[in-house]
């Protein structure tokens, strides 16, 4: 599959996802390879790690796959010192397997979905490639994320080592810009909101069985976790049910078992388990979405958040904050109504309204899906991506450098971690021996580690 000559080809670009999953990032991703592919354009994309669902979506789209034994993110995790090590053992990888594929693949560009990774901008800097950086997310206000290497110096290297850059939002543009210095700066920036395709209709307005038509279905998807918001949506039950409305709220997605246990224990003391249903990842989300009466975004600061449009393109009324990404592309009233995350009144008072009047919410979400049709699609996204890449593959640029591997092997916060590792695994590894009598056969990693792998 790799073997074809690139002279037949028009543009070959290698996208870094950050996810073998497909989340909200990884969609993104494919609505925006799946397009491009079809015009002819080489798409190639490196998964992370090996296995997950995205591959074989990409696979069954035609778009070719290279996967990586295991590449970290810069980010904190759960456990901070398993992330410190598996992004600095990500070298052996990039080194050992990534950069001689990229090698002989030679591609046009190289592209990094989201900013939780140096891997793409370190590959385009290692073999003189132009970067294209798409950034979807705040990172510290949305997902709470806390970069191994600092967070605004992580997103300026990245910004800085980027000749195109693809902003999800202009309020995410306008958030970065307030560290990031723009002046003589002569790098392609776009607004790119994505495109959102949504196939067999007739399919998605099926009835499941197990919904009763007469309850008053509220819906909230993605992932239920603290900066989600779902609690909104459940303490807005006990104000809900005082107008007698047959309610029934539905939340969607997988789940932070933290913040799960919170709303289970809040729905127990409140006695409102009939009002509730909590449901993991669907097979066919659109189905299920379509069949809500309302959906809801009660997310803190959001980006983007792929759940509204998907609604409105679904005919469904929306309630959305009134912050971030929602706020930029929604407007109060018109396509929607809006509430201040955190006041689950305003959100309870708002549904209230769209059951009183029914008819208007539906007639007001007939017209938004006309409008979500025109600002997601194909013109505005892949097509405004193509053409800056045409863009960037014309001009001559220097792309060589070692930003990235200095910034990474000589910062300072990178030296204390490798030296502060080295001092866990040693005390792990005496505890380890005493109580189990051998080695650690669960961290085979560390022995990488002490043979500095990383340098």
């Amino acid at each position: 599959m790799f073997d074809e000559l690139k002279e037949k080809e028009t543009l070959s670009v290698a996208f870094f996802s950050h996810s073998s999953d497909f989340g909200g990032a990884e969609r993104c991703l494919f609505d925006l390879v799946k397009p491009l592919h079809d015009d002819g354009v080489r798409c190639i994309i490196i998964l992370p790690r090996k296995g997950g669902v995205f591959k074989d979506l990409l696979l069954g789209s035609g778009i070719e796959v290279f996967e990586a034994s295991r590449t970290g993110w810069w980010v904190f995790g759960r456990y901070q010192w398993k992330s410190i090590r598996r992004f600095l053992s990500s070298y052996r990888v990039i080194e050992k397997e990534v950069l001689p594929f990229l090698r002989r693949l030679d591609p046009d560009i190289i592209y990094s979905q989201t900013i939780v990774s140096p891997w793409g901008a370190y590959c385009s800097e290692r073999l003189n490639k132009p970067h294209a950086l798409s950034v979807c997310e705040f990172g510290k206000s949305d997902h709470h994320m806390n970069f191994i290497l600092g967070h605004e110096d992580s997103v300026r290297l990245l910004y800085e080592r980027s000749q195109v850059v693809f902003w999800i939002s202009k309020t995410v543009r306008d958030e970065f810009r307030k560290f990031l210095s723009c002046a003589h700066c002569s790098k392609i920036e776009e607004i790119t909101y994505g495109k959102i395709e949504i196939k067999a209709e007739g399919d998605c307005f099926s009835k499941r069985e197990y919904l009763e038509g007469d309850m008053f279905k509220v819906g909230i998807f993605g992932r239920i976790c603290e900066s989600k918001g779902q609690k909104d949506l459940v303490k807005a039950c006990l104000e809900i049910k005082n107008h007698n409305v047959n309610l029934r709220i539905f939340l969607v997605g997988t789940a932070n078992e933290e913040y799960l246990k919170e709303i289970k224990d809040f729905i127990k003391k409140e006695g409102i388990g009939d009002l509730v249903e909590i449901l993991g990842n669907q097979g066919n989300l659109y189905r299920l979405m379509s069949q809500m009466n309302v959906v809801v975004s009660c997310s803190r600061n959001e980006a983007m958040g792929r759940t509204l449009p998907e609604a409105s393109l679904l005919k469904v009324p929306i309630v959305f904050p009134d912050r971030g990404g929602p706020a930029e592309i929604f407007k109060n009233k018109i396509h929607g109504l809006t509430y201040s995350p955190g006041d689950y009144l305003q959100l309870a008072r708002n549904i209230v309204e769209i059951y009183n009047n029914y008819g208007e919410a539906l007639s007001r979400a007939s017209q938004t899906r006309e409008y979500v049709l025109k600002v997601f699609s194909k013109e505005n996204y892949s097509d405004r991506v193509k053409n800056s890449f045409m863009q960037l593959k014309n001009k001559q640029c220097s792309c060589d450098g070692r930003e990235v591997a200095d910034f990474i092997l000589n910062n300072k916060r990178a030296k204390f971690s490798m030296l502060f590792l080295s001092k866990v695994y040693q005390w792990r590894h005496a505890i380890e021996k005493f109580f189990l009598g051998g080695e650690d056969d669960i961290e085979r990693l560390e022995d990488d580690y002490n043979r500095k792998a990383v340098n």
